[in-house]
């Protein structure tokens, strides 16, 4: 009973922060009542011409002196989001996005038609 009483402060849970998840979408601008597009997508993410999302890998730019040459060449691809996740980018982006962009020499040009991809529609006619 008296240990109790020494070690109560110790035993007291910590205080559980709540925070609620933020998309940053704006459903209603204040111009023209349209949805915005949320800016993070359009600078970390790539929509491909087949509706699929393409993202660099994580860490390709974090401590390079530390990690091996193998290492550094896997990080040097992109990696394909899954269906949810082009999903959600859609969402988060505006009609301006997902209309078909066309440049000079694209380094990405074999990977704008994918035929095999059930889930990636067109969203342009």
């Amino acid at each position: 009973c008296m240990i109790l009483h020494f070690c109560r402060p110790l035993l007291l849970p910590a205080p559980v922060v709540a925070l609620e998840q933020s998309r940053n979408v704006t459903k209603f601008s204040m111009q023209n009542g349209q949805r915005k597009t949320c800016k993070a997508v359009v600078k970390r993410f790539m929509r491909l011409n087949c509706g699929l999302w393409i993202r660099p890998r994580s860490g390709r730019a974090k401590n390079l002196w530390k990690k091996p040459d193998h290492v550094l060449e896997g990080l040097r691809t992109h990696v394909f989001c899954n269906r949810t996740q082009c999903k959600l980018l859609d969402k988060m982006v505006g009609d301006y996005w997902k209309r078909p962009k066309y440049y000079v020499d694209d380094p990405y040009e074999p990977y704008h038609e994918r035929n095999d991809f059930l889930h990636a529609k067109k969203t342009w006619s």
